[in-house]
């Protein structure tokens, strides 16, 4: 799956962990989620592509949510 494409779908899914504000993370870390989500589409091609796109992304927020 294209990177723009998976960045897309991670800018919807944190709307829902940010009440709709943009994401507010660096370039490398953007970049770094979506490298992940595209070796787990690879690795597991029959699960849904958002339900990984929100696997990774809950897994971001809540592993900063302690910081």
């Amino acid at each position: 799956m294209d990177k723009c494409l998976i960045k897309k779908m991670m800018a919807q899914v944190s709307k829902t962990y940010t009440n709709g504000h943009p994401l507010a993370i660096s370039d490398d870390e953007l970049n770094q989620l979506a490298t992940t989500i595209q070796l787990r589409l690879t690795e597991t091609p029959l699960e849904a592509p958002s339900a990984i796109v929100h696997d990774v992304m809950y897994s971001y927020f809540t592993d900063h949510s302690e910081d």
